[in-house]
Parts: C-alpha cells; sequence; structure tokens
C-alpha cells in the first residue's frame, strides 16, 4: 500500500492514536468522536498531514473547552459578586468617624450665626459633606445611592436630636 492510502490496520492505529490524544487533552466524547471521524475523512490523505491536522483539532478543542470553563466561572463569579454587593449595600453604616464628623458638623450648624432655619438644617450639613468630602472622609459615600442614603439617615437623625436638645 502506498503512502496515501493508509491500509485498515495503520487506521485503526491511528484512531487509538486519536482517542489516546482526547484523553491526555481532557476533551469530551463527541469531540473524541470527531477525531475519530477526522480520521475516516482524512484516510486518503499522506499519513504525517493526518496526523497533525488530527492534532491540531484536538489542542483546538481543548482551548475551547478552557475557554468556556473560564467563561462558565467568569458567570458564577460575577453572579457571587453581586449577591455579596447587594447583601453588603443592605447593611452598610458610617464609619465611626464619619458619624463623629456628622454630630461635629450638626454642633457646629445648629448655633450657626444668623441660622433662623432648623428644618431644613440636614440638607445643608449634606451640600457641606458633599462639598469636603476628601477633607472630611466621606469620599466613599457619594457615588452610591445606598450609602448616600445611609449617611442621609444618619445626618437627619443627628440634626432632629439637637434641635430637640435647643
Amino acid at each position: 500500500p502506498t503512502n496515501r492510502d493508509l491500509d485498515s490496520e495503520r487506521l485503526e492505529n491511528l484512531k487509538l492514536w486519536a482517542l489516546k490524544i482526547g484523553n491526555q487533552l481532557g476533551l469530551r466524547p463527541t469531540q473524541y468522536s470527531d477525531l475519530v471521524g477526522f480520521v475516516d475523512l482524512g484516510k486518503n490523505l499522506d499519513f504525517g498531514k493526518l496526523c497533525i491536522l488530527i492534532w491540531q483539532q484536538a489542542t483546538l478543542y481543548q482551548i475551547f473547552n478552557a475557554v468556556e470553563a473560564i467563561t462558565v466561572n467568569n458567570t458564577v463569579y460575577k453572579d457571587v459578586m453581586e449577591t455579596a454587593v447587594a447583601q453588603l449595600s443592605d447593611v452598610f453604616q458610617l464609619s465611626k468617624d464619619q458619624k463623629s464628623q456628622v454630630r461635629i458638623l450638626v454642633k457646629d450648624f445648629i448655633v450657626q450665626p444668623g441660622r433662623m432655619k432648623y428644618m431644613s438644617m440636614h440638607h445643608n450639613i449634606e451640600v457641606h459633606l458633599k462639598s469636603h468630602t476628601e477633607v472630611l472622609g466621606f469620599k466613599n459615600i457619594f457615588g452610591n445611592a445606598v450609602r448616600e442614603q445611609a449617611m442621609r439617615s444618619i445626618v437627619t437623625k443627628e440634626a432632629s436630636a439637637a434641635r430637640n436638645r435647643m
């Protein structure tokens, strides 16, 4: 037999080799059968070229499987992260320093000379905090609606308590 016409024994050995390659690269059963199918499809090809084509297809399957696994893992990771962020958002609280800063500002604002409106004081405090985020340590608050709401709640509560004490 010539090199182009592979005899049946050589074809069977090549099929076993394709299965071995598929096993080494951790391919799926359908991918194994595809590699064996390449042997049948390429029986009129040169033996060396057929081996290269089978090897190339097997490595492509391996790469595809790896990319698919990463994609699945990223999807799972994304879902876990979204759940964690949602849970953290629900329980967010200002730090001790931030709460202390709010109390100091409330005391300063309540005794401001010329202050006539005490019911809207919490709005003035929020504007002040927003315009001095870096200095007052509130840069992690603004830009996140949940955190801003937690801050507003503390500011409103502290302003109300200061008005009641007055």
